[in-house]
């Protein structure tokens, strides 16, 4: 009796499946590595964000975004536009981060974050409108005043 080893035949099923599974395996290791770079930057941006500035904060806080889709990244690059004191641009990424976290446990402080945010676009929308000065004008202005004050002696 002579005794045959059965090898599974690979169906269309079966061979679908297998690259799949392949696949997935293969797309674990970026996915990974992404992740881990992404929160180097993180940590760099806290760091700039914490030493306050800003603006290397947020350069980094979206770097790390675009290397692993974080929604907290986006809560902090609104935190640091809101220390810029840019209303449009905090709130533009506040409404993000609300949109990727809905259910966060901070959603009033973030929406007291908004409503300050929205404050300060509208103050800005009302105030008028500083034209500033040349160097000369105010050398030629202060040139006259000093003129005039000398006619009077």
């Amino acid at each position: 009796m002579t005794t045959t080893s059965r090898i599974p035949s690979l169906t269309p099923r079966r061979l679908l499946a297998a690259t799949a599974f392949a696949a997935l395996s293969l797309a674990a290791a970026p996915a990974q590595a992404d992740k881990k770079s992404s929160v180097a930057l993180f940590k760099k941006g806290k760091k700039r964000f914490n030493m306050g500035e800003f603006e290397e904060a947020i350069s980094l806080f979206k770097q790390a975004y675009d290397e692993y889709e974080a929604p907290a990244y986006l809560f902090n690059i609104a935190q640091a536009y809101r220390q810029m004191e840019d209303c449009k641009k905090a709130l533009f990424f506040y409404e993000r981060f609300m949109a990727e976290k809905p259910d966060t446990s901070e959603a009033e402080t973030i929406r007291g974050y908004m409503a300050e945010m929205e404050e300060m676009c509208k103050a800005a929308k009302e105030a008028p409108e500083v034209v500033p000065t040349t160097e000369a004008e105010t050398e030629t202005s202060e040139g006259t005043d000093s003129m005039s004050g000398s006619d009077e002696t």
